[in-house]
């Protein structure tokens, strides 16, 4: 019912050239401790227009290392925080793929399960409060 509803927010949402695969593991560093930059971001097969808030969403829930949640630093240093409801549903849609996976006793995932759980949890506690908050932000872009 609630992506049914995000259906307006889906068709406005702003289009960017996209990754589509984005993973920490898939940008290249230099330099050392704090002074430590992007110099690259690899791995552009999957590239396509779309809603930048999707690839940071699969940076938000997909890990490899018990890290928890991305830091504020790092949207400060992105440039924004995403705050569309749709940022909150493209990360239940991966971390629903994450759990999925597990379940089918994949193990590559199992560092990302942690977290995917702590967010499907958070969203079961206040089921009523993403549906509000997409009915509130289609009645303000209609």
């Amino acid at each position: 019912m609630v992506v049914e509803l995000a259906g307006p927010l889906y068709e406005r949402a702003r289009l960017a050239l996209s990754q589509s695969d984005a993973h920490l593991w898939q940008f290249v560093h230099a330099g050392h401790d704090r002074d430590r930059q992007c110099v690259a971001i690899l791995d552009w097969e999957h590239v396509d227009l779309d809603d930048p808030d999707w690839d940071l969403a699969q940076l938000d829930v997909f890990r490899f290392a018990p890290v928890g949640e991305t830091p504020e630093a790092f949207f400060s240093g992105y440039g924004r925080t995403p705050t569309s409801p749709l940022y909150t549903l493209y990360r239940l849609e991966r971390a629903a793929w994450i759990l999925s996976a597990h379940a089918r006793a994949e193990d590559w995932v199992a560092l990302s399960v942690p977290l995917a759980e702590s967010f499907v949890r958070g969203l079961l506690k206040r089921p009523a409060a993403l549906r509000d908050r997409v009915a509130q932000s289609v009645a303000q872009t209609l």
